[in-house]
């Protein structure tokens, strides 16, 4: 039931195209990179470019295909994030009601704004999201009737996790925890474990390995079989390092009652305050214990890399934590009800809280989520070019402009012989090499000063988003 609801709502609202809108910055460089087999920014999301590809045969514009995919993804991890809430409920309580609590707890974190909002673009959190969802379902599983090879299934997954995206990390510590605490495995068999997650998160990146360089048009950072050490650059998320951890105290900490408030407007007071009955019932439970830690300690990470995050729109990094609130939430309706003597109470207040909850979300959000007929990044990228001199330089400050103008050009094939040029990146050699092979005839002196200095042959043109371009209330500063 999450999955259907959630693919009907998400397609019917998903943009059309390549947007801007939702923080779909960078699904410019996402999509070029899927049509071209080329290497997006760090770190790469080589799992996300191969299974990706598929869907670019369900759409002749691929933006649109990607879109599609985001809703999938995003639809299947409400799904699957259902059943990991009915299965950890079933192991504490009957079946019956451990049900109800993983419909509520599927819907809940299908309609919660801000994952709603990235099923609807261009971008990974999808994807992400939905590998969590697998990996939680696997364990509750291996928790519910613990064996090897459901052990190894927990492993593999955790390093498909892991490797499209490293905040997956995350949620490791309160896991291992339960499995530590429910079976504790042998040396042996935790080196098998081991092993199995180490593959799962390093082989996708072969496929950048060997294509790394293979387009400079969708080439980002200095991969190839001769430099592993570019690999490990954009593995590690070199480019990115800088903003870990570094935000400035006050703005960390200003962003603690900003993650409360957040989680509020996902679920609402009523499913705020379910997932804290949920949580409080796991402690009160000594045979949910390990359950609650899983969840508390992920909580924890997961806000304290989100507040120490010195970048726009972190609070993307709290949708893991979102999703974990959703289980709690599944896990706080089914202890509330089977605290009830009467059965009759059980789908009476299961469909109370459907209501309120992913209910009342999808009433007052959809028409301020909905992106259907949405595609302006792509329409001002294709303006832009046509409309440019004959030749010109067409010089970028921002990710949205630079990607939007990156897939118009490469992947719609607009006005080839205009030069884009992303002024942030030319301090770096990997990216005038890249320049240089796409466009031969382009003067790049090897010194530093202004671009007109660097630039001599060409007329100069900045390119900025249109004036109405506007953040969403959901990732406004």
């Amino acid at each position: 039931m999450p999955f259907l609801a959630a693919l009907l709502v998400y397609n019917l609202t998903a943009a059309d195209g390549l947007t801007w809108r939702h923080a779909g910055e960078d699904g410019g460089d996402l999509a070029t990179a899927v049509v071209l087999g080329g290497v997006p920014h760090p770190t790469g999301y080589p799992l996300y470019l191969l299974v990706n590809r598929l869907f670019l045969l369900l759409s002749p514009d691929p933006a649109h295909a990607l879109t599609i995919a985001s809703a999938f993804w995003g639809a299947a991890a409400a799904g699957l994030t259902g059943l990991a809430t009915t299965n950890f409920c079933r192991m504490l309580y009957p079946a019956g009601k451990a049900v109800t609590g993983g419909i509520l707890g599927g819907l809940a974190i299908a309609f919660a704004p801000l994952v709603w909002s990235q099923a609807l673009i261009v971008e990974i959190y999808s994807f992400n999201l939905f590998l969590l969802a697998l990996f939680y379902l696997a364990l509750s599983w291996w928790w519910e009737k613990p064996s090897d090879s459901k052990l190894i299934l927990v492993a593999l997954v955790a390093g498909l996790a892991v490797g499209q995206h490293r905040t997956a990390l995350f949620s490791l510590p309160g896991s291992l925890w339960l499995i530590f605490i429910t079976k504790k495995p042998g040396w042996k068999q935790s080196g098998l474990l081991l092993a199995v997650f180490s593959v799962a998160l390093l082989l996708p990146y072969l496929y950048l390995l060997f294509i790394g360089g293979n387009n400079p048009a969708a080439n980002w950072s200095d991969i190839g079989v001769g430099n592993l050490a570019g690999l490990w650059q954009h593995f590690s998320g070199g480019d990115y390092r800088q903003y870990w951890l570094v935000a400035p105290l006050g703005q960390s900490l200003g962003r603690i009652p900003a993650s409360f408030n957040l989680l509020l407007q996902q679920f609402g007071l009523v499913g705020l305050l379910l997932g804290w009955l949920g949580l409080v019932a796991c402690f009160l439970e000594k045979r949910a214990r390990p359950l609650g830690w899983l969840i508390l300690s992920g909580l924890i990470l997961h806000l304290g890399f989100a507040a120490g995050y010195a970048a726009d729109n972190s609070q993307l990094y709290l949708l893991p934590a979102f999703q974990l609130w959703a289980i709690m939430l599944g896990v706080g309706l089914v202890w509330g009800v089977n605290q009830l003597p009467a059965a009759k109470w059980v789908g009476i207040l299961g469909l109370v809280a459907l209501l309120i909850i992913p209910g009342l979300s999808l009433v007052a959000n959809y028409a301020k989520l909905n992106l259907n007929g949405q595609h302006e990044a792509e329409s001002w990228a294709s303006s832009t070019l046509q409309t440019a001199p004959e030749k010109a330089v067409l010089v970028s400050y921002h990710d949205s402009t630079t990607f939007a103008l990156w897939y118009a050009q490469s992947v719609k094939k607009y006005r080839p012989e205009v030069a884009i040029i992303d002024a942030r990146l030319l301090e770096k050699e990997w990216y005038r090499r890249n320049l240089k092979a796409l466009y031969p005839d382009l003067k790049l002196a090897d010194g530093s000063g202004n671009l007109a200095e660097i630039i001599s042959n060409r007329p100069l043109i900045t390119v900025t988003e249109p004036a109405s371009y506007q953040p969403d209330e959901l990732f406004k500063p």
